[in-house]
């Protein structure tokens, strides 16, 4: 390698971790999940519904470094017009709530996650029911995996506590909350 490229490099190494965590550096490499708390069965047009979220990085903590910055929920119609509303940080980790109203028509929902690249969490057709898209592969993969409960007595859906500080994730759980 030559030097030029050499010193290239380790300066941008030197930068980015001068950055730190919850920088755009440090979310180049992150990536992150959007868990919903149990939702309305049905939403009506022009009435106020309130959703609780949980951003997990890696989808099983919160994420490291501090604020992951602007969290949000976005509703984009079939015509591309789309609707953001911003979440409220709530006193467990990672867990937020956000309060909304929408007309009538299908919405497909994206979770803005701050720092980190957004999440899509499904359909939403107003009136009516939110229908989840399908589980990820790596959300799968999580199942029966013993991890550190990060919260306590309130905790994502699908991080059931096994003990000793302990949860085990389970992706069907994390699902039941949408149907």
């Amino acid at each position: 390698m030559r030097a030029g490229a050499t010193r290239t490099l380790v300066i941008a190494a030197v930068l980015a971790a001068l950055a730190g965590p919850g920088s755009a550096a440090h979310a180049a490499g992150a990536w992150a999940v959007t868990y919903l708390d149990p939702v309305p069965a049905r939403v009506s047009a022009g009435t106020s519904h309130t959703l609780g979220l949980w951003v997990l990085e890696n989808a099983r903590h919160p994420v490291r470094g501090g604020d992951p910055g602007r969290i949000a929920l976005r509703f984009t119609d079939g015509k591309g017009a789309q609707l953001t509303f911003a979440a409220v940080k709530l006193p467990e980790a990672a867990h937020y709530a956000v309060a909304f109203s929408l007309p009538k028509g299908t919405y497909r929902i994206h979770s803005m996650q701050g720092v980190i690249a957004p999440h899509a969490l499904g359909t939403l057709t107003v009136p009516g029911p939110v229908t989840p898209g399908p589980l990820p592969r790596h959300l799968q993969a999580l199942d029966g995996q013993v991890l550190k409960d990060h919260w306590g007595a309130v905790r994502p859906p699908g991080f059931p506590a096994v003990g000793g500080g302990r949860v085990k994730a389970d992706s069907s759980a994390m699902l039941a909350t949408l149907r």
